[in-house]
């Protein structure tokens, strides 16, 4: 119904031609639906008997009612066991080989998926369950080269390297999906999926066979100790990392894992069974600020992106760590000027004022902190208590976001300075006065901001 009016949508489904070739789509679904679940009831009581033709017949059936509708989950999962089943009934010492090397089951079966799910994508951009199973599908794909280099004996830096060469295509399908969709935020949680999972391709590149294939198990998208241990370039700080508890979390996992396929007494990772750190720390510092960049030019192509910005948040970790002096606070006020060009374009777009505020709760110095570290990060409070007073009196005392801003910087330098008891007071006062203002601009949360005065 996107994109007409709802009477005309409605008069289209009375007219009887309309409706009577509804009704057939309608019987032709259900009946290949009907067909599909009793297939599933078929092969799920015979899970050890190869009958592939059968077996394809069905797959092929779930890829009809997929390109018709990619909605419905349990079709996906009816999928996703059919493709496990022919995986497991496929004979590991298959002579099948590509041109490089590969075992050509799992090359065609990401091939075949990755078309399935695109062009699902094509008919729904935002469905759900094809974006979780093409996500599956690299993990799969990454899973089954893993382990065929590993029984093999083969070099696992072939395999990573045609891993990487896929995950950077999906980057750039990515890409060209939010040029048409900038704010689909199914492609930018896949995308930070690719990255996660390319970040461990490029760790396990550097390891024995044996070591890629755990990691190869572990793949969930999640941004998490690895990826601090990564950026890591002293070995004895990549130990500490690796053994903190509890782990560094920046994003959580976004498929289940299954650790059985791991290599059984596959050990830990130690920074001794490395091959070439400098390289992987190369290689990972230019994933970080490539993705840095992208963030960047969707943010200057629309401040109203707020899936842009939020992913900038969290590339915020890993920037710092690769930048020439990590100084939080000197990033900080680079990110400060990003969103100043934002606010005064669009003072009324709640996106920047998010990310404003983000900044500066993020940019806060520790308890551990040296004074001057705190006597710098107050300089760059009364910068922007200043900026945001030009901005409210520039906008006519009429800008919320402004106000609100500005209340949250006093009460930063409240908690923060060691003015004097006078000037303390005069933070508090002022901070009072934005909030009236917020009271008579936004009466419908008065409650919310009478709450907030101290």
């Amino acid at each position: 119904m996107h994109g007409q009016r709802r009477e005309e949508y409605k008069s289209r489904l009375l007219d009887p031609i309309v409706s009577k070739g509804l009704a057939q789509k309608a019987h032709q679904w259900t009946t290949l639906t009907r067909t599909l679940l009793k297939r599933r009831t078929t092969h799920a009581s015979n899970p050890n008997i190869p009958d592939d033709a059968s077996l394809e017949e069905t797959i092929q059936l779930t890829t009809k009612a997929l390109t018709v509708n990619p909605d419905p989950h349990h079709l996906w999962n009816l999928r996703r066991e059919l493709l496990l089943q022919r995986y497991t009934n496929s004979s590991p010492n298959s002579s099948n080989k590509d041109t490089d090397g590969t075992n050509n089951s799992s090359s065609h079966f990401m091939e075949g998926e990755l078309n399935l799910t695109a062009a699902c994508l094509e008919r729904n951009p935002k469905a759900y369950g094809a974006w979780f199973h093409r996500k599956w599908s690299v993990r799969q794909h990454l899973q089954q080269t893993a382990r065929t280099s590993f029984s093999s004996k083969e070099d696992g830096s072939s395999s990573s390297s045609n891993g990487i060469l896929l995950l950077d295509t999906e980057l750039a399908l990515c890409a060209q999906f939010l040029l048409l969709d900038e704010r689909n935020f199914h492609c930018w949680n896949y995308r930070r999926f690719v990255v996660a999972t390319k970040a461990l391709t490029i760790l396990w590149s550097h390891y024995d066979t044996s070591v890629a294939v755990s990691f190869a198990s572990s793949l969930d998208g999640s941004w998490n100790e690895w990826m601090s241990w990564i950026s890591t370039t002293n070995n004895n700080e990549k130990e500490d990392v690796m053994n903190q508890s509890p782990p560094i979390i920046l994003m959580g996992p976004q498929i289940t894992t299954n650790n059985k396929d791991a290599v059984p007494n596959a050990t830990t990772p130690t920074s001794s069974r490395i091959k070439k750190t400098t390289t992987m720390t190369t290689q990972f510092k230019e994933l970080v600020w490539a993705e840095w960049e992208f963030t960047k030019t969707k943010m200057d192509a629309n401040f109203s992106n707020c899936s842009a910005f939020h992913y900038r948040s969290k590339l915020l970790p890993w920037v710092l760590i690769h930048s020439d002096d990590s100084d939080k606070l000197a990033l900080a006020k680079e990110e400060l000027e990003l969103v100043q060009n934002a606010i005064f374009t669009e003072p009324d777009d709640q996106t920047a004022w998010w990310y404003h505020r983000f900044l500066l709760q993020w940019a806060q110095p520790n308890s551990d902190d040296v004074d001057d570290i705190r006597k710098e990060f107050c300089q760059v409070l009364e910068q922007e208590a200043d900026t945001l007073r030009d901005l409210i009196e520039t906008e006519e005392n009429q800008c919320k976001w402004g106000f609100l801003a500005l209340h949250a910087v006093l009460v930063l330098l409240q908690t923060h300075s060691n003015d004097v008891a006078s000037a303390q007071e005069g933070h508090q006062m002022e901070a009072n006065q934005c909030l009236d203002h917020l009271i008579e601009l936004d009466p419908d949360r008065a409650m919310r901001y009478h709450s907030m005065k101290s």
